[in-house]
């Protein structure tokens, strides 16, 4: 997982060696830490037609792909973040960042809230796993591509909790 320290969008096309051009790279913004220490990290990623990168995040549109354990791991130098997949859905193309403030507890507890009530605002598919409970103390990471259709005014996302790795 990549970040360039000014530039958010550097990593949507250019390759880990400098290059311009696809695939571009997993990444993430500045406005996260590097850490994974934020109460949401977002990682972009592009929905590709070889089935890299980000595609197969669609996978998760299947209930019962979606209904299996699933995490997502990832390694530092220092530590791995285990996190356990418990929605998948469409969202307006709203900048997760910019748009919440997850420091400000009631934001983010309302944002926990109303993920889940994004089947019945029409926004598409909308997948969530009820028996996991996410509070305002835990941490989520956020997997971001495009949708199927390529709908620049949606994105797909695929959202897990911090667990510990040995759960």
């Amino acid at each position: 997982v990549l970040q360039h320290p000014t530039d958010n969008s550097y990593y949507l096309n250019n390759n880990i060696d400098g290059t311009s051009g696809y695939p571009g790279c997993i990444y993430t913004e500045n406005y996260n830490s590097k850490d994974f220490t934020d109460k949401n990290t977002v990682l972009y990623g592009h929905n590709l037609k070889d089935k890299t990168m980000f595609s197969t995040l669609h996978n998760y549109e299947d209930k019962e792909t979606f209904s299996k354990d699933q995490y997502i791991y990832i390694w530092t130098e220092n530590d791995l973040f285990v996190y356990w997949v418990f929605a998948a859905y469409e969202y307006n193309s709203n900048h997760l960042i910019l748009n919440y403030d997850y420091d400000n507890e009631y934001v983010y507890e309302q944002y926990l809230k109303d993920m889940r009530n994004v089947g019945a605002k029409g926004y598409g598919v909308a997948l969530f796993k009820d028996d996991i409970e996410v509070t305002k103390e835990d941490r989520i990471i956020t997997l971001s591509t495009c949708t199927s259709d390529h709908d620049s005014n949606q994105r797909y996302l695929v959202v897990g909790v911090l667990v510990e790795p040995d759960e």
